[in-house]
């Protein structure tokens, strides 16, 4: 017998604070199909959403050039299954709404992601992490 807690719901609820802006996050709920916190749970679920992701704020230059890197990955291919389908390439502006799509899906979930194996524990930042230069001489 299994008896281990599924918390899947709480880490989703925790991940949509991440996720969507402050100024969407009541309205957005429904939306998501997961179950709308009462006002004093969300008022703590905000802080908590916060304090989490300035966790990630070291990495948010580095981040940034990866999320862009990964965008145009993506977009290229996202192109080359538009041309197979549609016997052409998408044109300038169709390539310029995947890529600005693709970067804001990457952004959106790559730092709450970090953040939360950060907070389980599973992940941590090393010393570069918290030297932007150094971190940039990665690449």
């Amino acid at each position: 017998m299994n008896d281990a807690l599924d918390i899947t719901a709480v880490i989703q609820q925790r991940l949509a604070w991440d996720i969507v802006s402050c100024d969407e996050i009541r309205e957005t709920w429904k939306y998501l199909d997961l179950v709308q916190p009462s006002e004093d749970v969300a008022e703590v679920a905000h802080l908590e959403s916060h304090k989490r992701l300035r966790t990630v704020e070291p990495l948010a230059l580095i981040g940034d050039v990866y999320i862009t890197l990964a965008a145009d990955i993506i977009s290229k291919l996202m192109a080359k299954h538009f041309e197979e389908q549609n016997g052409c390439m998408p044109t300038d502006t169709e390539r310029s709404v995947m890529m600005a799509q693709n970067n804001e899906v990457i952004r959106g979930a790559l730092f709450p992601i970090i953040a939360h194996l950060m907070e389980t524990g599973m992940l941590q930042l090393g010393p570069t992490a918290y030297n932007t230069q150094a971190s940039m001489r990665m690449i």
